[in-house]
């Protein structure tokens, strides 16, 4: 089974938590960051937190499938902050306002990287999701799904082993990966290219079997 290794990134994580202006939190609400007309695509969670990873500093405008008509929130990530970083509550009010970044110590890995077919063009709109290698470990489970440009990323990852699987012609392909126990702040995978064609010699079940 082929290990991916992980290095840490010089990128800024940068996470956060939408609320609807009623304070209820804004849950399973897809956004993006744009900047110089790149988009970073994020989905929050049950209780409205979200992640983006692979940030620069700068200036981005963040958009909302839930936000008002019109509406859009200027997030700003300062120069030579850290590479975590929070925006704190946002509330999705209809009111345009500006956010600036701060730096946080981080309490757990992220894990990220971006998924690209043997012909390099991303793989978009997957899910991928990293399982511990053995049950024994006591380890969870991290659902991901990658964006237009073939980014994923997992946040809160305990160090461990686990194994990322990837969908590819309908069956899941399998890579050992390794969390070192000193690791800290977000890990990034790079690029993983896929095989053309099915790989022998791989760990892989049907995609629509139950991991």
């Amino acid at each position: 089974l082929p290990t991916l290794e992980t290095e840490e990134s010089d990128l800024v994580s940068l996470r956060g938590r939408l609320f609807y202006e009623d304070g209820t939190p804004a849950a399973f609400v897809r956004g993006q960051l744009v900047r110089n007309g790149e988009a970073y695509s994020f989905l929050t969670g049950e209780n409205g937190f979200f992640t983006v990873m692979e940030l620069e500093p700068g200036t981005y405008e963040m958009v909302c499938d839930d936000a008002a008509s019109g509406e859009f929130l200027e997030i700003v990530i300062p120069e030579g902050i850290g590479r975590s970083v929070s925006v704190g509550n946002i509330f999705l009010s209809g009111r345009q306002e500006a956010f600036e970044a701060t730096e946080v110590i981080p309490d757990a890995v992220s894990l990220t990287g971006r998924i690209l077919h043997h012909d390099r063009t991303p793989l978009a709109s997957a899910y991928v999701e990293l399982v511990p290698e053995s049950s024994a470990a006591g380890l969870r489970s991290y659902p991901s799904s990658t964006d237009a440009s073939g980014l994923f990323s997992m946040s809160q990852v305990d160090p461990g082993t686990y194994l990322l699987g990837i969908p590819v012609e309908g069956r899941y392909l399998y890579y050992r990966i390794i969390v070192p126990d000193d690791s800290e702040g977000v890990l990034t995978l790079g690029n993983i290219l896929l095989p053309g064609g099915q790989p022998e010699g791989r760990l892989s079940v049907p995609a629509a079997q139950e991991q």
